[in-house]
């Protein structure tokens, strides 16, 4: 009688373990911001594009002056904001950075004229012609264009 009951104990123990770590895991965390200019502070209507990382297998596309979306499964996501007359914006959401409402909160200032310099710390860079041998580390000659670009 009394190992029965030790084993049902433990057994219920077990069972609610399973269950809290199940819902940790599927707290789903939302990206939230607010697109607008950075002088007037004033919301700007913007073309505001979403994908997952490292693959992109969500994408999602927003015509707004704010955004939210969810980040399913921990992934990181890459955003694009353009609207006409602005220089586009790029960041990076990690939703390892979520607060305690489960939200990770982006708001996007546009500034007016040209786009920024592309390479600075911080920013994401498209490399399309990086091209490696099968296999090995080794960079192919026909990246090197590109390559030095990254340098400079």
């Amino acid at each position: 009688m009394n190992t029965r009951f030790f084993k049902l104990l433990i057994l219920s123990f077990l069972v609610v373990q399973v269950v809290r770590a199940q819902d940790r895991d599927s707290v789903v965390v939302f990206a939230e911001g607010k697109v607008y200019h950075a002088e007037t502070r004033e919301p700007i209507v913007a073309r505001i594009t979403f994908q997952s990382l490292p693959y992109g297998s969500r994408i999602g596309v927003f015509t707004n002056s704010s955004y939210s979306f969810p980040m399913f499964e921990h992934e990181r996501y890459s955003i694009t904001v353009e609207a006409d007359g602005f220089a586009s914006a790029k960041y990076l959401l990690d939703p390892g950075t979520a607060n305690a409402e489960s939200k990770v909160i982006q708001h996007i200032e546009l500034t007016a004229g040209a786009p920024k310099p592309t390479h600075q710390a911080g920013n994401v860079m498209l490399l399309n012609n990086l091209i490696f041998e099968v296999g090995r580390a080794k960079v192919s000659r026909e990246s090197y264009d590109e390559l030095e670009i990254v340098v400079k």
